[in-house]
């Protein structure tokens, strides 16, 4: 947290360019990814199959989100928020994308309970 408010000052006071930011934010967003298959195939022993599906969700909502507060679009207009506080809102627009995509995960691991072995696989 502390390395991301640190990013954030530094391209508000021009000492890093946008494009070396974007670069680190992916690096950062990847990271996590890597992080949560991980923590499913590494700790858990579990295999899914879906795991890059709850990502999409999560990264199209993230992107969604991003569009409807930061740019003009058809969908409402103008920007809701001044673009210039577009990276100090980043790590929020990351929270709500990540807690869509585990309501996304919930609601297809509910019915999933009752199955077993490849099948728990299959359906994730």
């Amino acid at each position: 947290m502390v390395v991301g408010v640190l990013l954030i000052c530094a391209e508000q006071f021009s000492w890093i360019d946008g494009y070396w930011l974007s670069v680190l934010k992916f690096m950062g967003i990847n990271i996590v990814f890597a992080a949560s298959l991980n923590l499913v195939n590494g700790y858990m022993g579990e295999f899914s199959c879906g795991h890059a599906g709850f990502m999409c969700v999560g990264a199209y909502v993230g992107g969604l989100i991003s569009i409807i507060l930061f740019t003009n679009n058809k969908l409402v207009g103008a920007p809701l928020l001044p673009p210039e506080l577009a990276p100090l809102l980043f790590p929020l627009v990351i929270l709500v994308a990540g807690g869509v995509a585990a309501i996304f995960g919930l609601l297809v691991a509910l019915p999933s309970f009752k199955t077993r072995d490849d099948y728990l696989a299959i359906i994730t």
